[in-house]
């Protein structure tokens, strides 16, 4: 599983992986201080929204990504 997203140049073509602890997914990263960021996570080829935010805005691929303001 990886985080991309808008958060850095290559954010949606590389991303960054997450790690798996005591049951929850995480990931740290630096992010631009008040900035709008969209992600989405990649499991294993497939595109998934954040089910724990629920701000969401359009992908531009008809469907949706989540957003978060750092």
């Amino acid at each position: 599983m990886s985080l991309r997203g808008d958060f850095a140049p290559d954010g949606w073509t590389t991303g960054v992986p997450m790690a798996l602890d005591s049951g929850i997914w995480s990931v740290e990263t630096d992010v631009p201080w008040a900035t709008q960021v969209l992600y989405k996570f990649l499991v294993d080829g497939t595109w998934m929204v954040d089910p724990a935010n629920p701000n969401t805005v359009p992908d531009g691929y008809g469907g949706t990504t989540r957003c978060s303001t750092a």
